[in-house]
């Protein structure tokens, strides 16, 4: 099953996203700094991210859907075509043609620069 793993090797090799531990106030919504507190603080554990990786990884979710529903394109027209008698070749180089087309358009898909503000 070597056709859909293009999308996961060009992000195999990519560093998990790092998180950190903090705790929130339910009340004042302290986030473990000094906050004007209301007399109701109870804490809770929360996970942050950085937002600029968040914003990465979303534009690399969006890509991958981006590359599955081309994808999806290609391998409905696969499955549902019936080639005419001897023209099965043709028609098997053109959705080749089709899908390689898609791969070229995504290789680069990963060029995500984070624009720290």
């Amino acid at each position: 099953m070597a056709g859909p793993n293009f999308v996961l090797n060009k992000t195999a090799g990519m560093k998990t996203t790092e998180r950190m531990t903090a705790w929130r106030c339910i009340g004042c919504g302290r986030l473990d700094a000094p906050q004007t507190c209301i007399g109701v603080c109870q804490d809770r554990k929360v996970e942050l991210v950085d937002a600029c990786e968040y914003d990465r990884m979303c534009e690399l979710l969006k890509v991958a859907r981006e590359q599955a529903q081309a994808l999806k394109g290609v391998l409905n027209r696969l499955v549902h075509a019936t080639p005419r008698a001897g023209e099965l070749e043709r028609n098997y180089r053109a959705l080749q043609q089709q899908a390689h087309k898609i791969l070229v358009e995504f290789a680069d898909s990963e060029k995500y620069e984070c624009k720290a503000g």
